[in-house]
């Protein structure tokens, strides 16, 4: 299931990488809703953060971590998007497209290497 979870971001980031390089989108334009999803993909990640902490130092750990990371950080350069000029929107999407596609190998990396052992 983790391996499929990982494949889904992994699928989800190439999308947005995607859309950001063409720069077929636009902002929507209610800015409460885009920075809604910002602090809700920032608070997720803190929550698995926190729920790695309490995990032994294992790949489980790691892959929680990788996670956390990848969640917080999205939400955060989502936030951010909204205060930059619209020029560099395409820019900022195609970061966290990069950034999620980046997550779901690593994830599935070390989602594969829980399943060998």
């Amino acid at each position: 299931m983790q391996l499929f979870s990982e494949f889904v971001m992994f699928v989800l980031g190439s999308l947005l990488l995607f859309l950001g390089i063409t720069n077929r989108f636009t902002l929507p334009e209610s800015v409460m809703l885009w920075v809604a999803l910002g602090a809700v993909l920032v608070v997720w990640g803190v929550r698995v953060w926190l729920r790695r902490v309490k995990m032994e130092r294992t790949a489980a750990r790691a892959l929680q971590g990788v996670r956390a990371w990848s969640l917080a950080l999205s939400g955060t350069v989502l936030i951010l998007m909204i205060w930059m000029p619209y020029s560099n929107a395409p820019v900022l999407l195609a970061t966290v497209g990069a950034i999620l596609a980046l997550r779901g190998l690593l994830g599935a990396a070390l989602a594969t290497r829980l399943v060998m052992k």
